[in-house]
């Protein structure tokens, strides 16, 4: 896929959409090497951590009781909790001898967060088990944040007694939609009345609570969406992610649903639309943009001043995953991914793999794909400047910077999607109408075509479609 600017002056700024909204960066995949698996140990033993600015840890419990069709993320289903059990005492065990050197433990931790799956499967010991894990195994003095995702079905009070006893200070949970018909359609299996009083409980015991909402599904009216988001701000929750369908990673059985029930594609103008539409409303009812996808409760004198994306709140994990060179992620368990200098780490995705191999052989295959350092260079404007809506100049390694991407952030200075503000850059509104399409528009072409490979890839894949109508604006 080729993104071209418009410059006739007429109609859209960009010819495309691009179809995919959550990117890892740099990608877990290198162009010159292919595949190659190295013990996941010994990587981040020998991992130079010495210009490391800042880490966020993540930890992966791929465990569902219910297996939601959008999700593309690793899980799958459990039957017997022992599985569970032997997962936590191999995860254990991957901290402790990655941590063997007691190097990890002089990193500067800025955010934790846990995923999945659903990691509220835990019990209420194993959660105080794994709360003691990462706290003798990590120094949290600047620890900021500490999230971790919850299943509103496997939330009891011990449970959120105990993550609060851990330290947990945002608990997360994927609402999706207030929609009956979409919950259907989602599989989702939890109750409205069990999502309130999940969430009453978070408010009684954790600092920061969010929910995801979803939109854009084939069939989706704006109607729909907006009714949707009326239900979100009325759960009083201060925090709100708002996604945009990936199509290019749900299941198929989604696609299969859809077309079933004879809904047409929707187009690249009524996403566009919805996206403007979202940001209208939640501004009309107190809430700001924080970062790409996330949505905060502003202050009245915020709210006045209307700034593309607000600095009154940040979540710390995405300044990691979405930041600066020399901001980290370590990451922990299945298919749990690490973003280091030079590197990017993936743990294998298999789940009893992962734990025989830890527990019978004290390694992790783990693949390796590895990238130069001016792509490091490279994330403060591909990723920290669209999503978070301004970079520090002083921040940016400008020496290190490629040509490729200077040359695009030239092209978006004269079509005003940021502008130069001396010690900063900034995102303008519109250009932030469009974050998604400027991260590709900035990467170098070696990054470009390994995200192209793997949606073409994705959609190589029986079952899973997307219309020329979905990604090229008529």
């Amino acid at each position: 896929m080729d993104l071209r600017l418009n410059r006739t002056g007429a109609g859209r700024i960009f010819d495309k959409q691009l179809p995919v909204f959550n990117i890892f960066y740099p990608s877990q995949h290198d162009l010159e090497h292919g595949d190659v698996f190295t013990d996941g140990i010994c990587a981040v033993q020998d991992n130079d951590f010495s210009q490391t600015k800042s880490v966020a840890l993540y930890f992966h419990f791929p465990f569902c009781d219910t297996i939601c069709n959008f999700c593309p993320f690793t899980r799958g289903k459990y039957t017997d909790h022992q599985i569970i059990t032997d997962y936590l005492a191999a995860l254990c065990k991957e901290v402790r001898s990655k941590n063997a050197t007691g190097k990890l433990f002089t990193l500067p931790v800025s955010a934790i967060f846990v995923g999945g799956g659903t990691p509220s499967l835990l019990t209420a010991e194993e959660i105080r088990v794994f709360g003691q894990l990462v706290h003798q195994n990590f120094n949290l003095a600047g620890l900021r944040e500490f999230s971790f995702e919850c299943e509103v079905k496997s939330v009891t009070e011990d449970k959120v007694i105990a993550l609060r006893d851990i330290g947990v200070t945002n608990a997360r949970f994927g609402l999706q939609t207030f929609d009956p018909y979409w919950r259907d359609m989602f599989d989702l299996t939890a109750s409205i009345e069990q999502i309130y009083a999940a969430a009453a409980l978070f408010e009684r015991h954790i600092r920061y609570t969010s929910f995801d909402i979803l939109y854009g599904m084939n069939g989706q009216s704006p109607e729909m969406f907006e009714r949707d988001l009326e239900k979100a701000v009325d759960v009083g929750n201060s925090l709100i992610d708002v996604y945009p369908l990936d199509n290019v990673v749900t299941q198929t059985r989604l696609h299969e649903k859809t077309k079933a029930a004879g809904h047409a594609p929707l187009t690249a103008e009524m996403r566009h639309e919805m996206n403007g539409m979202l940001r209208a409303f939640m501004r009309s009812r107190g809430f700001l943009p924080h970062n790409g996808h996330g949505y905060v409760q502003a202050s009245k004198t915020e709210c006045d001043r209307d700034p593309v994306v607000t600095r009154d709140y940040t979540f710390d994990y995405h300044n990691h995953v979405y930041g600066y060179h020399g901001f980290e992620v370590v990451g922990f368990g299945v298919n749990a991914i690490s973003i280091l200098k030079e590197k990017v780490l993936t743990n294998p995705n298999n789940r009893r793999s992962y734990i025989d191999q830890l527990m019978k052989n004290g390694q992790v295959s783990t693949q390796l794909s590895r990238h130069s350092r001016e792509v490091d260079a490279s994330r403060s404007l591909v990723t920290r400047l669209p999503y978070h809506g301004y970079v520090s100049r002083a921040e940016v390694d400008w020496d290190r910077m490629p040509a490729e991407t200077l040359s695009a952030l030239h092209q978006l200075y004269d079509a005003g999607l940021v502008e130069d503000c001396g010690p900063e850059i900034l995102l303008t509104r519109q250009g932030w109408e469009w974050y998604v399409n400027l991260m590709y528009f900035m990467m170098p072409l070696s990054q470009r075509k390994i995200l192209d490979g793997f949606i073409v890839h994705s959609l190589g894949q029986p079952g899973r479609e997307l219309t020329t109508s979905q990604v090229v604006f008529s």
